[in-house]
């Protein structure tokens, strides 16, 4: 397994989707071409944080995702 470094233009970019946009690591992982895991734990490093608000609609954007997947596979 090959080690990433963050860049800091990638450490400005994942904390404007995070904080600012409030995405979900699983979406920033598909822009920053990173695993959701790697999202998590940089999140978790660099102490960014959601607003209740953010985090409500995180959960209800996932939520409406997986409903919408179980409907298109039947």
């Amino acid at each position: 397994m090959v080690k990433k470094f963050w860049s800091n233009k990638e450490e400005s970019e994942l904390k404007r989707m995070y904080e600012e946009d409030g995405m979900a690591p699983s979406e920033i992982a598909i822009f920053l071409n990173r695993s959701k895991n790697s999202i998590i734990l940089k999140i978790q490093r660099l102490g960014f944080h959601h607003t209740i608000e953010q985090t409500k609609n995180i959960k209800s954007r996932m939520a409406f995702d997986q409903k919408n997947r179980k409907t298109n596979i039947e």
